[in-house]
């Protein structure tokens, strides 16, 4: 999924951005980022080897870590659609 990452501004006249283009805040990355290494360590201090990728997917799953769900949380934005103010 093509995404840029930064401020959802809106695009100028000249430009043209193929459809289904996204954008998504730099911030809600900086906390996702800090969520799965949360989830890692916390994880790593608690699991056994033997269970280590059940567990790792459990943790992600009840985080809300794992596609599509992460997706949903972004907050992604068609850029196409961005308004201008």
């Amino acid at each position: 999924m093509p995404t840029f990452i930064g401020p959802a501004v809106v695009v100028s006249d000249t430009a043209n951005p193929p459809a289904g283009v996204k954008v998504a805040a730099l911030e809600k990355f900086h906390t996702i980022g800090e969520a799965v290494i949360t989830a890692y360590r916390d994880v790593a201090a608690s699991a056994p080897t033997t269970t280590l990728l059940a567990v790792l997917n459990e943790e992600f799953v009840r985080r809300k870590l794992l596609w599509p769900t992460l997706e949903r949380s972004m907050g992604l934005l068609e850029l196409r659609t961005l308004d201008s103010k």
